[in-house]
């Protein structure tokens, strides 16, 4: 289980991916669900909001200028919120099945499961979208 913000597949070279690569090629894996939930605190979150967090809890404005001068990574991007869960799970699952590294005979799902119920709804299923 990889669990992170939002449940979401942000970098097609990132963590998540390098994780998922390393269960399907030396683990085994042959099925991915990719899990989004209700109610989740990611969704509309905006970098704006983020920084002042930062700020508030004493990360020096010096080094949000550093790290946006620098370059390597797009903090109001990496710190932007998606608008709903249903469509980033799809993104998601859509980022993963077009993955040049990922191999076809993996099977990959979308679901949703309901924070307050516990019931879990399939989006796609193998490819098929319900």
């Amino acid at each position: 289980m990889i669990k992170n913000a939002g449940g979401v597949v942000l970098a097609p070279y990132g963590g998540v991916v390098r994780s998922l690569l390393v269960a399907v090629l030396e683990l085994g894996v042959e099925e991915i669900l990719v899990i989004g939930h209700t109610d989740c605190g990611v969704c509309g979150m905006r970098p704006e909001v983020i920084r002042q967090h930062l700020l508030a809890r004493g990360i020096a404005p010096e080094i949000l200028s550093e790290i946006d001068e620098a370059g390597e990574v797009d903090l109001d991007a990496w710190f932007t919120g998606f608008s709903g869960e249903e469509q980033a799970v799809r993104d998601s699952v859509a980022m993963l099945r077009a993955h040049p590294l990922m191999p076809r005979d993996v099977a990959i799902h979308g679901l949703i499961i309901d924070s307050s119920t516990g019931a879990l709804r399939v989006l796609e299923q193998d490819g098929q979208k319900t």
